[in-house]
């Protein structure tokens, strides 16, 4: 895992994706992709209102919208970048019915 990626099992920081996350190998999830700019995303309140609506829909458990915040200015560093902030339902059985 490189120092610009952060990868959370629920509220816990995780060295790697586990190989049976369902988002991986179904695509059971959803994902927002963010301008950064100036250590801080534009229209944040728009994007977050999305992703809850996105993760609401699935049923998908979402993290502390404070928790998502600070890790993307720790990440931006007061800079500019792209964040692409995945969800997904985490580990599970084979087959596509959660």
């Amino acid at each position: 895992m490189s120092a610009s990626e952060r990868i959370y099992r629920g509220q816990a920081r995780v060295e790697s994706i586990a190989p049976d996350d369902r988002g991986f190998r179904y695509g059971d999830g959803l994902f927002e992709t963010m301008r950064g700019h100036r250590g801080s995303v534009p229209w944040w309140p728009a994007h977050w209102r999305r992703l809850s609506a996105g993760a609401s829909r699935l049923q998908l458990p979402l993290p502390p919208e404070a928790l998502v915040l600070g890790e993307i200015a720790a990440l931006l560093d007061g800079g500019d970048g792209v964040v692409r902030l995945q969800l997904t339902r985490g580990g599970g059985g084979r087959g596509y019915a959660p």
